[in-house]
């Protein structure tokens, strides 16, 4: 992984069209998934307090809506780490980050 960022840091610094193709693949493939993936934790999180307080009778309703809950914040969790995840490999390679 090292020699991999090294290399992408010796050919951003000698070639700013690297830098480019990085920041565009960033800005059109991976930004739009990382948001498509948060809208959708954060739906099932909102979708699991709705079960949760809903279904106060039935115990397996409320169970389910618990996980949704615990699913939704890991979701959410882990896409704010790969946000930050790709911060810092951008920032070591030298590329600026615009999001």
């Amino acid at each position: 992984m090292v020699s991999f960022i090294a290399t992408a840091y010796a050919q951003t610094s000698q070639n700013p069209a690297v830098a480019g193709i990085l920041s565009k693949v960033l800005d059109n493939v991976v930004n739009p998934i990382v948001d498509l993936v948060f809208a959708l934790a954060t739906v099932i999180f909102i979708w699991g307090l709705y079960q949760y307080f809903i279904s106060e009778a039935d115990g397996a309703k409320r169970a389910e809506g618990a996980q949704h809950i615990l699913w939704g914040v890991v979701g959410m969790f882990i896409m704010v780490s790969v946000w930050g995840i790709i911060r810092f490999v951008l920032s070591t390679i030298g590329v600026p980050a615009n999001f």
